[in-house]
């Protein structure tokens, strides 16, 4: 009732009643026959048993169909939506557009993996929770009406969207039908494709900031309410911390040297100092170490400064942001699993 499917349940409960009531003979008939035909009685059995599975896990909408059906799926694929995608989502020394395929078919939550384009969703049963509340993201988005809202993302056009750098929707749908809360021609339809209508998201924010100043919020309360502070992301940073920060009066720079799966290097450089923001989800297990730039004419040893620990700051709710102070600086996030488990399971002092 709730996902508006009752119109679609009298053929498979119809099915499955008589399937249990066929069972249900059998194992009355076999029970008779059991002592004097023993193997004819496990045969037949066996038989509906066998004929049970084959029809109820054989092809369906998401498996075992034909390999064609997943050639979207394939590195060299010729689909016109990844096609699209890859020609046009940014990735630079500030951009990392991130993409949403929203309704495609059962299997293209997957499709985002072998493509190397970073999906706000997809498939993800062990997605952390706080990322879950914020975004409304539940098991998948094989059709359009399985897009989940919250609170802190009622739409696509919506803080959160840009500050996770959601450049393109590629949708199974116009996205009017699923996105009822965005208004009306907020997203440009840049391309349409056999299976999808494919929106740009012009507010889109790069991956990483420089914010002149810090101030103090309570994620919790801006999660469950989804009000946000009337603030600037590209000013300003909301933190977990125990106070704000005095605002710095001019702006800074920051780029994305290298970036991996478990290591990401940025560059910052300012007059006054600030906060490096890096949209990407904050997590206890990561850590960040800065390195002093030294002037040099030697590029080797131009950052040859001992590296020193800093905190990760959890930032407008989902991301990270490191204090630096001012100058040039290089600033090493590390994914450590092994010790921040290590840490997190040590007495408490």
């Amino acid at each position: 009732v709730r996902l508006d499917r009752l119109a679609r349940v009298p053929m498979p409960l119809g099915g499955a009643l008589a399937l249990f009531a066929a069972g249900a003979a059998l194992l009355w008939l076999a029970t008779g026959r059991i002592a004097a035909a023993p193997v004819q009685a496990a045969t037949l059995l066996a038989v509906f048993t066998a004929a049970d599975i084959g029809w109820n896990n054989g092809p369906t909408t998401s498996s075992a169909l034909p390999t064609a059906h997943y050639e979207a799926m394939e590195p060299a694929t010729k689909n016109d939506t990844i096609a699209f995608l890859k020609a046009n989502v940014v990735n630079d020394d500030t951009r990392r557009d991130r993409i949403e395929l929203a309704g495609l078919g059962f299997h293209w939550p997957n499709v985002s993996m072998t493509h190397r384009l970073e999906n706000t969703l997809g498939y993800n049963p062990v997605r952390l929770g706080h990322y879950s509340r914020a975004t409304g993201a539940e098991d998948h988005i094989g059709l359009p009406d399985q897009r989940k809202w919250s609170p802190l993302m009622p739409s696509y056009r919506s803080h959160l969207a840009d500050m996770l750098g959601l450049r393109f929707i590629a949708a199974g749908a116009p996205l009017e039908t699923f996105d009822k809360a965005a208004p009306k021609d907020a997203f440009r339809l840049v391309a349409r494709t056999k299976e999808a209508y494919i929106y740009e998201n012009p507010a889109a924010l790069p991956r990483v900031l420089f914010a002149t100043e810090a101030r103090r919020a309570d994620f919790e309360a801006i999660i469950t309410t989804g009000r946000w502070p009337d603030f600037d992301p590209r000013q300003t940073v909301l933190i977990d911390g125990p106070r704000d920060s005095k605002p710095s009066r001019l702006p800074g720079a920051a780029r994305i040297v290298s970036y991996t799966n478990t290591e990401v290097v940025v560059d910052v450089a300012s007059l006054e100092g600030g906060f490096l923001v890096l949209n990407d989800i904050w997590h206890p297990w990561w850590q960040a170490e800065v390195q002093t730039f030294l002037p040099s004419t030697d590029p080797r040893v131009a950052w040859s400064s001992p590296r020193r620990r800093v905190q990760i700051h959890r930032a407008n709710v989902l991301f990270r942001a490191v204090e630096v102070p001012a100058g040039g600086h290089r600033v090493i996030f590390t994914f450590r699993p092994l010790d921040g488990v290590r840490r997190q399971l040590a007495p408490k002092r």
